[in-house]
Order: C-alpha cells, then sequence, then structure tokens
C-alpha cells in the first residue's frame, strides 16, 4: 500500500489531475479516491480547483489540481531512504525475507 501513496505523491511532485495520476499509477477511480482522500487527510499532498478554460459557463466542472506538499516530499525522502536501506540488507543478508 505503502507504495501507492509514494507513486502517486512521485508523480504529484508536479501538479497533476486525477486522470494523469489514475493512468500514470495504474489505478481504479475507486481506488484513487480512497488513496487520495488519505493522502490529503495525513497533509501529504495538496488540491486547489483546476483554472478550466474550456468549459466556461454554468456547467464547467471542478477539476482538482493536486500537488505534493512539502510534508508529502519529506515522505519521500524517508521512504526512498527505508527502501534503499531494506536493499541493502537483503544484499549482505541474503536469508533475510521481506
Amino acid at each position: 500500500m505503502m507504495d501507492k501513496f509514494a507513486e502517486i505523491l512521485t508523480v504529484a511532485k508536479q501538479p497533476a489531475l486525477k486522470q494523469h495520476i489514475i493512468q500514470k499509477c495504474s489505478l481504479s477511480n475507486e481506488s484513487f479516491n480512497n488513496r487520495i482522500h488519505q493522502l490529503l487527510q495525513s497533509g501529504l499532498l495538496d488540491a486547489y480547483p483546476a483554472l478550466d478554460l474550456h468549459t466556461p459557463g454554468p456547467k464547467t466542472r471542478r477539476r482538482m489540481i493536486y500537488q505534493t506538499s512539502q510534508k508529502g516530499k519529506e515522505f519521500l525522502k524517508r521512504y526512498n531512504e527505508l527502501l534503499t536501506l531494506l536493499e541493502t540488507s537483503v544484499k549482505y543478508y541474503p536469508q533475510v525475507k521481506l
């Protein structure tokens, strides 16, 4: 599960729309909604309305832009450090099973 959180945060380092994140991370709509909710609640991800210049008027869709927060960037840094540590452990101690 942490892998998908890290993947979403990595994609959202640059501002990203929902559809872009779904495609890049191979998520279903339901899975996206669940994970995004958790990331927003924990402060790892920020969301703000997208300016949609192509659909002006009363029927304008409310699209959101998602971007990794500073806290999310710190999470990614520590997550990658942990992965490196685990890879090193397996390399030097092959009997250890993850």
